[in-house]
């Protein structure tokens, strides 16, 4: 199984998501490493989501780590580095075939440019077939005011390549806190209690499921999903946790079992 976890940007909290899913695939037993196959803004010897992710199972796998922090395109341009998504396939290939559950990060967001010739939707839906068959997209997203409009945009984009998240997950971890103190826990965001809340479902209509806690989004983004999304997509909404925290919560358990099932 692969799990590609992108964003509707950057900086919406894909790395905090990444490594508590990976800790919670640890302690079911499941033999998951986590891989980011290009990171930019990299000034020393290892960059931030690599150290995270390898931190979460104990396992490092190869980045291609770039010093500016630009896209991978053009921070490779800088170094003179020639990016090759065509490579990156076939490594993906190679780490899938020794570790049964691997997890994919990718910088930027699902439409940011991998290489000069490709995003990295392209590059996900231009896969082999086999890989393609192991997909499970994994769409993270900023929990903040409009955000059904961008999930409803980068889904509606995604299946006209052929590409359907398996399930989206509402972050208000942003990646500037996903590494700072978390809140006081006894002063828990009142939008979140708990830190997380149970998953629930995006429908046709562009409403959670009345069997989850209710997002709170105005009609007319309701509307835009609606339209946007042909399919029901289970929804996870996470708040202020530590990675630890979070894949203890019923939230990513929930979700981990969906990815394990799908």
């Amino acid at each position: 199984m692969i799990i590609a976890v992108v964003g509707t940007g950057t900086g919406v909290g894909k790395t905090h998501v990444a490594t508590a899913l990976l800790t919670a695939l640890r302690a079911r037993g499941q033999a998951a490493v986590g891989w980011k196959p290009v990171e930019s803004g990299v000034t020393g010897a290892q960059g931030e989501d690599e150290r995270l992710l390898a931190l979460a199972t104990g396992e490092v796998t190869p980045t291609l780590r770039l010093r500016a922090a630009l896209a991978p395109n053009l921070a490779a341009r800088l170094a003179g580095v020639t990016l090759d998504s065509r490579a990156l396939a076939t490594m993906l290939g190679e780490l899938s075939a020794r570790w049964p559950c691997l997890l994919l990060e990718l910088a930027g967001g699902l439409f940011s440019p991998l290489d000069d010739e490709l995003d990295n939707a392209e590059w996900l839906a231009a896969l082999p077939s086999a890989l393609r068959g192991e997909l499970r997209l994994v769409l993270v997203a900023p929990d903040r005011l409009g955000v059904l409009h961008d999930v409803s945009a980068a889904c509606r984009a995604a299946a006209g390549l052929g590409l359907a998240p398996a399930t989206i997950v509402l972050s208000a971890i942003s990646h500037e806190r996903a590494g700072a103190e978390v809140p006081d826990p006894e002063a828990p965001d009142p939008e979140a209690p708990g830190g997380v809340e149970a998953p629930g479902r995006v429908e046709a209509s562009g409403r959670v499921n009345a069997r989850t806690r209710d997002v709170s989004v105005g009609h007319n983004e309701q509307e835009l999903a609606r339209r946007a999304l042909t399919r029901a997509i289970p929804v996870v909404k996470v708040g202020h946790a530590t990675a630890e925290e979070l894949a203890q919560s019923p939230a990513l358990q929930a979700l981990v079992t969906l990815l394990l099932d799908g």
